[in-house]
């Protein structure tokens, strides 16, 4: 993965701390399409907007270290604004036929969009279970197309997907970057860890820093990270890693 990609995130989720302070899902499509969104179109547009995110973003690599039941906490905190979205997932069942249900959870101020979600072995989104917001009844769709399912969908979640390691960075990002790499221990909120903490300097604007806290033991791996893009600042980290989920949507 080429190191410049990963400082791209920081403009990802200035959209999506944007998203949570001013406005609801619904009233975005209201106003692009100028109608009320029916609830599977809206619940659909969520979860094209809040899978990537959870799957290929603030959470690491969803293939590692994840057991039924076990499930983590993200929160992604915008330092200037003070703005935290929260992000959840959690694996709930794994199916004979190589497909899983998991948990999926994002929001902001309060509110979180929650979803179990069917997904297959490539893990592309293809049918979702969610609560009606006003009656609380059940609602399940299969997606028109499933996320990340097409070459150019799976490119941009790798715009997502953060390097662990120095050897994970495009050889060719070395002239364009700096990489220092070393043994720490980091504090979240979900404990003290031991890691392996990454820094990427980018050589043309110092100010343009990446750093990520890592550890085989944790699932999804990712601990804790840091984006500084000139003068905006972007934290996020590792608040709870759980056990004891199931579906609550009557998913399976």
């Amino acid at each position: 993965m080429n190191a410049s990609r990963s400082l791209l995130t920081a403009a990802v989720v200035a959209v999506f701390i944007t998203l949570g302070s001013c406005a609801s899902l619904d009233s975005v499509v209201s106003a692009v399409t100028g109608e009320a969104p029916g609830e599977a179109f809206a619940a659909e547009m969520q979860m094209q907007i809040i899978f990537p995110l959870v799957f290929y973003g603030y959470g690491g690599d969803p293939e590692h270290g994840y057991e039924e039941s076990i499930g983590t906490v993200w929160e992604q905190t915008d330092r200037e604004s003070g703005d935290v979205l929260r992000y959840e997932r959690a694996l709930l069942r794994r199916n004979d036929d190589g497909t899983m249900w998991w948990y999926v959870a994002s929001g902001a101020h309060g509110e979180l969009n929650e979803f179990e979600v069917l997904v297959n072995e490539r893990f592309e989104a293809i049918e979702m279970v969610w609560p009606d917001p006003d009656t609380g009844d059940i609602q399940r769709h299969t997606l028109r197309r499933p996320v990340q399912a097409t070459e150019e969908e799976v490119d941009e979640a790798e715009a997502y997907t953060v390097p662990f390691h120095p050897e994970e960075v495009d050889d060719e990002a070395d002239d364009d970057f700096r990489v220092q790499q070393e043994q720490v221990n980091v504090t979240v909120g979900a404990g003290t860890f031991p890691a392996e903490y990454l820094r990427i300097e980018d050589r043309e604007d110092p100010r343009n820093v990446y750093e990520v806290w890592s550890s085989d033991d944790v699932p999804g791996r990712l601990i804790r990270h840091s984006i500084t893009e000139g003068d905006d600042e972007w934290s996020g980290e590792l608040v709870d890693v759980r056990s004891g989920y199931r579906t609550r949507f009557e998913a399976y």
